[in-house]
């Protein structure tokens, strides 16, 4: 039985900003709402919680009854379709009898995203391009310091963004600057600290973004000579947590913008937390007063986590995924993780791994026992194993699906050249399978949209995403494909999970593009 879906407003609407998961009403009050998003979260695991409920939805829970608020017809139907029955189960649980979806355009309206006590009309005369690049704000949920697996190699990173998060004696560790290789959780810590933050004052004025996107914003309002609303907009802060520091290298006029800022909320006390892949004084180009500034702070690393807490981080993101892992499977997938000897195992690698095992339970259930527990067997099939001592003596670090065998696969299976996806072509084959890999790549692994565009030669980010989105509203609307090959007709979401089983068949074995 589907949810009941109440269309307010059906009328074709344009891109609606990263909106929140808001609490409000009663089902029993805000806890009720608490535990409901609570439980989803158990049953769907993070990344699909984060996916479906995660933006452009309302929750209201009353008398009962559960109401879900969505900006489109096709992001209820989405909805419906996808997570239906998780949010029924959910509700249930908690007492509620009705689950419902409204489709409500007014309340996902951008004008209450940034606050403006200007005139009317001088807001209209100095309002810049709608093409600013696009930042968290409060409310937009994101991963939880709760969430965080500490251990030896994160711990002080840790308790410093805990620290500056809550406020009083933590503002001393302001700017806060956490640094490492790629993929450790320097993004899910700066998260944290938002939603810390926010639940503690939820009438804060706190901006999550990265270098690129400051940069972005920053251009923009330079060519739309708009930089009074830019600068009020990023100097009005309580918390700015700054994500891919690092990209700052050799951008001079962004630099000494930022530096700005960093002077001006200074003088209102705000917190800084900034992330990057290299420690301030291994960043290229980076002028010398702002790296004093990134140096005035704490300075914090974090390192490849060890065995142990790579153990616990599995089965962290086995149970947010909701699947159960035998300890034979547990210990294989850790092995795994730290091969070759003495290589960085990064949280996303061991997530990606798990995203792969996972997947292999679904689409091939005869791996798993008929205790629903997932075994060595699965693992082993899932990373490209042999069976125990037919592996040679290569002993290759195995690592999860990587951006380029996704490419390779799909260009093999759909006939194209790996070269046509990488380039420019827009022959409707071509654009089909870039954009089938896109989709993989964000279902398979744990690259955001900036990493995939980045490994599709892409320049702009934001092309990957309306790839991704125009792909996902295909599939959902039932159209077919018209590739000029012997997949015409079949429905895209069929060509779709072809695509998937080809690469999760052959796409465990690293290679080069």
């Amino acid at each position: 039985m589907g949810l009941c879906i109440a269309r307010r407003d059906v009328a074709e609407v344009a891109p609606v900003p990263e909106a929140a998961v808001i609490a409000s009403g009663k089902m029993t009050g805000t806890d009720a709402d608490s535990r409901l998003r609570l439980r989803l979260r158990e049953q769907l695991g993070e990344d699909r919680y984060e996916r479906y409920f995660g933006r452009d939805v309302r929750f209201e829970c009353r008398d009962g009854e559960v109401e879900v608020a969505v900006a489109t017809p096709f992001l209820a139907k989405l909805l419906d379709r996808r997570v239906g029955e998780s949010l029924r189960r959910a509700a249930q649980a908690e007492g509620g009898s009705r689950v419902s979806v409204r489709v409500d355009r007014s309340a996902f309206d951008r004008s209450s995203d940034v606050p403006d006590r200007a005139p009317r009309d001088a807001r209209q005369e100095r309002r810049p391009p709608r093409t600013t690049a696009k930042r968290r704000a409060v409310g937009v949920p994101g991963k939880r310091l709760e969430d965080f697996v500490v251990g030896d190699a994160n711990r002080l990173a840790y308790n410093a963004a805990v620290s500056l998060s809550e406020g009083g004696d933590g503002v001393r560790f302001s700017p806060l600057f956490i640094h490492g290789v790629s993929g450790m959780g320097k993004t899910h810590l700066l998260q944290g600290v938002v939603g810390r933050v926010q639940a503690r004052n939820p009438g804060a004025r706190v901006i999550m973004t990265t270098a690129e996107s400051f940069m972005n914003d920053y251009v923009a309002a330079v060519k739309s000579n708009a930089l009074d609303g830019f600068r009020r907009r990023w100097r009005g802060l309580e918390l700015l947590c700054l994500d891919d520091v690092h990209f700052l290298s050799s951008k001079q006029g962004t630099q000494t913008e930022l530096l700005h800022t960093f002077d001006a909320i200074d003088l209102t006390g705000a917190r800084v937390a900034l992330a990057s892949d290299e420690h301030p004084h291994r960043i290229d180009k980076l002028s010398a007063q702002l790296r004093s500034r990134f140096l005035s702070g704490a300075v914090v690393r974090m390192d490849a986590p060890d065995a142990d807490l790579r153990r616990r981080l599995v089965a962290s993101f086995a149970a947010r995924r909701g699947i159960a892992l035998e300890e034979e499977a547990v210990r294989l997938i850790v092995e795994r993780s730290g091969l070759p000897a003495g290589s960085p195992a990064s949280v996303r690698d061991l997530e990606g791994m798990v995203t792969q095992v996972e997947a292999v339970s679904r689409l091939l259930p005869e791996f798993v026992t008929n205790g629903g527990r997932i075994g060595a067997v699965a693992v082993r099939r899932a990373l490209g194993l042999g069976e125990p001592g037919t592996e040679g003596a290569s002993r290759r670090p195995l690592r999860p699906l990587r951006p380029e065998a996704i490419v390779r696969g799909v260009s093999r299976a759909m006939g194209v050249e790996v070269s046509e996806v990488l380039g420019t072509s827009r022959h409707r084959r071509v654009v089909l399978a870039r954009a089938v890999c896109i989709y993989l790549m964000r279902e398979l692994t744990t690259l955001s949209y900036p990493e995939i565009g980045r490994a599709l030669a892409r320049r702009n980010h934001s092309t990957a995403a309306t790839a991704d989105k125009r792909l996902r509203r295909q599939i959902a609307q039932g159209e077919a494909a018209s590739t000029g090959c012997n997949l015409d007709g079949l429905p895209i979401a069929e060509v779709v999970e072809r695509m998937r089983i080809e690469v999760l068949e052959a796409g465990s074995v690293p290679s080069r593009l």
